[in-house]
């Protein structure tokens, strides 16, 4: 079994610069592609899991973020990567529309 913390994680970014939160999730995409670590946790686990990239600027209802969900190719292929996401943002959307 693993814990909340072991699949997500939260990196606050302070300040309002959007620049900076954008090079924050593309080094951790970047560095979850290239770093050899997914190899090394088929075994142990966990095989999947999120990053939330937010910037902290005091308006945490309207601050941008980024989520970068990373997944060991053990259990999943880029088409599932892509119906996940589909349905994320349908789900954003809807969130979006409705208020809630």
């Amino acid at each position: 079994p693993y814990d909340t913390s072991d699949v997500l994680s939260v990196i606050d970014i302070p300040g309002s610069d959007v620049r900076k939160l954008e090079e924050s999730w593309k080094a951790n995409f970047v560095r979850d592609i290239d770093d050899g670590s997914w190899y090394e946790t088929a075994n142990t686990g966990p095989l999947w899991r999120l990053t939330l990239h937010r910037l902290n600027d005091g308006n945490d209802s309207d601050s941008p973020c980024a989520l970068v969900f990373s997944s060991n190719h053990a259990i999943s292929d880029q088409g599932s990567v892509n119906v996940l996401m589909d349905q994320i943002l349908a789900d954003v959307v809807s969130i979006e529309d409705n208020g809630s």
